[in-house]
């Protein structure tokens, strides 16, 4: 499978989050970037309609909520199609695991740790452990708090919020968006995330509906107030041996590398 870090870090989702305030801040198909900057005053123009305002500042106290866990798992599947390259989409089971400032995250049978001191990938289909030390911890699962929702009520996105199968359901939709045509959030009664969805273009030709990113995120447990201690464990993965740090066990044939 055809598959970057840079799609594992999109499919994460905290990065979906991070991606759709970029995504649903970009200009519409057809507009010149110079001219949305120019005519500043016509993009103002454009005026959210009744009670779509009330179902943002739904969606972003959800999200705020998410972010204010300190310590909980959540587990689910992660699924990525890729219209024009079915070959390029994948369906794998994910862990998402925050202790405070440490967080663990596996997708498929990869592996991230993020800890105070650095971060750990590791990549079992190529045998390898990636070590960036002093890296910032990852701040978890964090969404896009400070999106202007100001300038998200000009996309003129079609909010609506409704009820599917006893979850809320917020729905931001724009077939012509230049980068995402649909943004989805579905929640509990008490306010948990369940799923995700974006339907984003290829940006190399947005026009084309055929070319579109599908990305889910279906969460199927929620425990809140648990995250498994051993999985932070860096003694799990590697220790050192005369100095020199080595893979732990059951890793023993892997290769570490240190990266930036």
């Amino acid at each position: 499978m055809k598959l970057g870090i840079s799609v594992m870090k999109i499919l994460a989702p905290m990065a979906i989050l991070a991606i759709a305030a970029a995504a649903l801040a970009t200009p519409e198909i057809g507009k010149k970037k110079t001219a949305v900057i120019n005519k500043a005053s016509e993009v103002s123009a454009y005026k959210i309609k009744p009670g779509q305002k009330e179902i943002l500042q739904d969606m972003m106290r959800v999200l705020k909520a998410t972010d204010s866990l300190r310590v909980f798992t959540i587990t689910g599947f992660n699924k990525a199609e890729d219209l024009a390259d079915p070959s390029n989409s994948m369906n794998v089971e994910f862990k998402y695991a925050k202790n405070d400032t440490a967080v663990y995250y596996r997708l498929g049978d990869n592996e991230m740790i993020h800890l105070p001191g650095g971060e750990i990938s590791i990549q079992h289909d190529f045998r390898k452990i990636l070590v960036f030390p002093g890296r910032q911890a990852n701040r978890g699962f964090k969404t896009p708090l400070t999106l202007d929702l100001k300038q998200l009520e000009k996309e003129e996105y079609d909010i609506s919020k409704t009820q599917v199968n006893g979850l809320t359901e917020i729905k931001l939709a724009r077939e012509n968006h230049i980068s995402c045509r649909e943004y989805s959030l579905q929640y509990d009664s008490a306010g948990l995330m369940k799923s995700l969805f974006m339907r984003m273009s290829d940006l190399s030709d947005p026009t084309d509906t055929g070319r579109d990113k599908l990305l889910h995120v279906q969460v199927q447990q929620w425990r809140k107030g648990y995250a498994e201690t051993g999985l932070f464990d860096i003694s799990r993965y590697v220790h050192r041996e005369n100095g020199t740090l080595v893979p732990a066990g059951h890793l023993k044939d892997y290769e570490i590398i240190f990266a930036q």
